[in-house]
């Protein structure tokens, strides 16, 4: 039913939707919020969302960011594997860190990955951020080589997909 629901959602490509998607109830928003953040936040997490590995070093505030206004458990998931993928050199499919830290900061990764919503898209984030910031990567994003003479900050902006560009403060 609700993959009915939100396809009137998005209406016929034309005019105006002719329904509006349910809203996620307030529990199930603690929920997707609960995955968002304990996925970034630690190494592995149970399909609830409890922490089920260690604490990764993302500050808590660059979560937060990159989690604002989640309201799914794929956009969750998605979240993860673009913050750890640009803040790990490797991470396992699941998303999870397999790797050293990169010099990125919590919040400019939050930024890189501000309008991803899908893993598709958080797989064509880091192959354009990442393509970016080392001489070679994989086909999925990972870095496979050095790194190159672009700033994380060049890199990101480069890459994002919102039409405001900010300022370095």
């Amino acid at each position: 039913m609700r993959s009915i629901q939100r396809l009137l959602a998005v209406g016929l490509g034309f005019g105006m939707p002719l329904m509006a998607a349910p809203a996620a109830t307030a529990q199930e928003r603690v929920e997707i919020s609960r995955i968002c953040l304990n996925g970034i936040l630690y190494s592995d997490i149970f399909s609830d969302g409890r922490p089920n590995g260690g604490r990764t070093d993302i500050p808590e505030a660059a979560a937060a960011i990159a989690c604002r206004g989640i309201a799914t458990t794929e956009a969750a998931q998605a979240k993860r594997v673009c913050m750890n993928g640009l803040l790990y050199r490797d991470i396992y499919d699941s998303g999870r860190p397999n790797g050293s830290r990169t010099d990125m900061s919590g919040e400019l990764a939050a930024r890189g990955c501000e309008t991803v919503a899908t893993e598709v898209a958080a797989r064509q984030q880091l192959v354009c951020i990442n393509g970016l910031l080392y001489t070679n990567t994989y086909d999925d994003g990972r870095p496979n080589g050095n790194r190159t003479d672009f700033s994380n900050f060049a890199a990101v902006e480069a890459c994002s997909l919102s039409s405001e560009p900010r300022l370095r403060q």
